[in-house]
């Protein structure tokens, strides 16, 4: 009889428990699950990211107008690829959450400039002696369009996604002449595309922060580098 008692006691205790650590669970889960996200709602980023180019573009360049007068005035060329190049940047977007998996990231920008040290190319356009000069290289990315897949789980969201937009990137360059030197630059404009793989670390129902690398489908070449950066996130 005793035992019996004691049987029953100790599986009511192990049901209270049992209740105990669901009602938390679901507590915690309740307390980081974003609300259910109306129709197109808008999100927004911001990030800092390393850019790597394994091989940075050819670049088109004008005489400056110091050459005004002499045979090269006005006249363009093209320039060749400066090797590799890594590049700190920081960079912002907004978008629209469509439902709880997909949204649209619709317009953004990331800006950049050349780190790291960097040999001096000589070269030449048109038989007038050029040094390229790729740690004085800029860097912009000009988002236009973009699709997003999302999953959670608890606390953590997972993204993967493909981005379009243009980049264009600049290097300042001296030139030349009869013991004298003119400063110049050149520039390179490609559309592109990115991939977006992150992993995200929910802090509250709204905001993220996310560890995410983009490789380059498609930017001044094919499979030309990646994105590795940071992301604080805002929106369902």
């Amino acid at each position: 009889m005793r035992f019996g008692r004691a049987a029953l006691a100790g599986g009511a205790l192990g049901a209270c428990l049992t209740c105990g650590v669901g009602a938390a669970r679901a507590q915690e889960t309740a307390t980081f699950a974003p609300p259910p996200p109306a129709p197109l709602e808008g999100d927004a980023r911001v990030d800092a990211r390393a850019v790597w180019f394994p091989r940075l573009p050819t670049l088109r360049t004008t005489f400056p107008s110091d050459f005004e007068g002499t045979p090269h005035e006005g006249q363009s060329g093209t320039l060749p690829s400066a090797g590799h190049a890594q590049f700190a940047a920081v960079g912002a977007e907004v978008g629209i959450a469509i439902d709880r998996h997909w949204s649209l990231p619709l317009v953004g920008v990331a800006l950049g400039g050349a780190v790291g040290g960097y040999h001096a190319v000589v070269t030449s356009l048109d038989g007038v002696p050029m040094t390229l000069k790729p740690w004085s290289s800029g860097y912009v990315y000009m988002q236009l369009i973009g699709l997003q897949y999302r999953a959670r789980a608890r606390r953590w969201m997972f993204e993967a996604g493909v981005r379009g937009g243009l980049s264009v990137l600049w290097m300042k360059t001296t030139i030349a002449v009869g013991g004298d030197e003119y400063t110049g630059s050149g520039f390179a404009l490609t559309p592109t595309l990115k991939g977006d793989l992150a992993v995200c670390r929910r802090l509250d129902p709204t905001q993220r922060a996310c560890l995410f690398v983009a490789p380059s489908i498609y930017e001044f070449g094919l499979l030309n580098g990646a994105s590795l950066g940071l992301r604080w996130e805002v929106g369902a």
